[in-house]
């Protein structure tokens, strides 16, 4: 097999398109790798030459695990609504759980403290991911 220098692909050895009929996945990989967004998987770069296929039936398992989510999301973010703003207001609770958060100081200062850090890591890792992939 001949193998050329090749200026596109940052100077790295690839062959020459008349010495192997089929693509190898490796350089349909290598045509494509621009197209490469984060939602892209290996897979979806491999499949980019073949025909489109129907769109797929609904998962409902999929789809019942979203709802949980979306509903213990909800429920985390009423008991600390309740928790930050709404049991400091209340007059002495008899319930020792709810005296316990009404009295509560440490979790009222840690989770809003929380936000900003998890923000900062989140996008850390998001600008660790473009130069991961636009770099390599």
């Amino acid at each position: 097999m001949q193998q050329r220098r090749s200026i596109s692909n940052g100077g790295g050895l690839s062959h020459d398109s008349a010495a192997s009929p089929t693509k190898a996945p490796f350089e349909i990989l290598e045509r494509n790798w621009r197209r490469v967004a984060s939602t892209h998987t290996l897979q979806d770069l491999l499949d980019a030459d073949k025909p489109r296929q129907e769109p797929r039936q609904p998962n409902f398992k999929l789809l019942a695990l979203g709802v949980l989510l979306i509903l213990g999301g909800v429920a985390t973010l009423a008991l600390g609504v309740f928790a930050f703003v709404v049991a400091p207001l209340l007059p002495p609770l008899s319930h020792p759980w709810l005296a316990a958060v009404q009295e509560d100081r440490y979790y009222r200062l840690l989770v809003p403290l929380t936000v900003p850090v998890t923000i900062a890591a989140i996008t850390l890792n998001w600008f660790s991911m473009k130069l991961f992939k636009h770099n390599s």
